[in-house]
């Protein structure tokens, strides 16, 4: 018999024992019962490893199964972040549009006024130069308007700087998005 093998260790002692004395057989079954307390203590660790290893492993599976339910929960708060966010950028947009439209009226506006203005002037002067024959041939232009009306008009010529400069500002972001 081969040696390689535990069996084959115990075997080759016990044969040598077969063929020794009597008086080896205490020394022989001490060395056996040594062995087996080797050979079990040495399973007992491997089981040991083995529960340990198992309860590690259910450890870990928790720890895993944990993991994948905080991603999976944070990938759904991003899915409603990225939501919120795309619904916010959709009313931005959307005011975006209106302040443009709104732009467009107040400089349509704008410049309808002046025309009227430019035009009521330019008859005002021509009424004049009609209505008054024996006066002198001036250029007379409207009247210079009362203190309460200049007043507004600065006030209005102020909002209409500040709303062309915030007009430009909305064109040239809208130009980059």
């Amino acid at each position: 018999m081969t040696t390689d093998s535990p069996r084959g260790e115990i075997a080759t002692r016990v044969e040598a024992s077969k063929r020794g004395s009597m008086d080896s057989i205490p020394e022989d079954l001490e060395t056996l019962r040594l062995e087996i307390d080797r050979r079990l203590a040495i399973i007992e660790e491997l089981a040991l490893k083995r529960k340990e290893s198992a309860e590690k492993t259910r450890e870990l599976e928790r720890k895993l199964a944990e993991v994948e339910r905080s991603r999976r929960s944070r990938e759904e708060q991003i899915k409603r972040w990225e939501a919120e966010r795309r619904a916010i950028l959709d009313e931005l947009e959307h005011d975006r549009t209106l302040l443009a439209e709104a732009w467009n009226r107040l400089e349509q506006e704008e410049t309808r006024r002046s025309t009227r203005t430019d035009r009521s002037d330019r008859r005002d002067v021509h009424r004049v130069e009609r209505n008054d024959s024996n006066a002198p041939k001036v250029a007379v232009h409207a009247a210079a308007p009362p203190p309460a009306a200049a007043e507004e008009d600065h006030v209005a010529q102020s909002i209409l700087r500040q709303f062309r400069s915030l007009q430009r500002d909305v064109r040239r972001n809208a130009g980059e998005a």
